[in-house]
């Protein structure tokens, strides 16, 4: 996978800040892996979105790269424990590199499916639980002057006794 990651990139390769753990995700939208920082050597996940190496291509969306490096330098600045936290955004030749916390449960989706496919239903605090997670969230980032726009598959769960719920706010 490391060799995918590192694939036509000439400078600033994914391995010179990072070395690969496991791939989390896949999407149309590139993936996400799990990678150790190899300055701070903190655990965390990194968001890979794939773009083309064609200066043509670069150069007409140079705008929209350049205000998800600001979207990601705001980001880092919320401190909520119900949102995952942004460290970093570096670039290679081919890819954006979103630096943020690592969320080891997994996604709300594929818990309600689980539940589902097993017969199982969410016991009424557990549901009170993440509501109450989201609207936290939704008014911090309110309070904060941002608004999100798309809550459709943004939901993680951090593993802990209780349902602690995250909120990827950056989608």
């Amino acid at each position: 996978m490391e060799e995918i990651l590192n694939q036509n990139d000439l400078q600033h390769r994914f391995s010179d800040y990072y070395t690969y753990v496991e791939t989390l995700e896949q999407g149309a939208f590139g993936l996400v892996v799990k990678a150790v920082n190899n300055n701070s050597k903190a655990l965390v996940a990194i968001k890979v979105a794939v773009y083309t190496s064609n200066l043509d291509y670069l150069k007409s969306n140079y705008k929209r790269f350049e205000a998800l490096e600001q979207e990601v330098a705001i980001f880092s600045q919320l401190n909520h424990q119900n949102i995952v936290k942004f460290y970093d955004i570096k670039r290679t030749d081919t890819k954006i590199l979103i630096e943020m916390e690592i969320i080891n449960g997994g996604s709300l989706q594929k818990l309600m499916y689980t539940k589902l496919k097993y017969d199982q239903w969410f016991e009424i605090k557990e549901i009170k639980q993440i509501i109450q997670g989201i609207l936290s969230a939704l008014s911090y980032i309110h309070d904060n002057h941002f608004v999100h726009r798309d809550l459709n598959r943004i939901i993680y769960l951090q593993e802990k006794q209780q349902i602690l719920l995250k909120l990827l706010i950056l989608d």
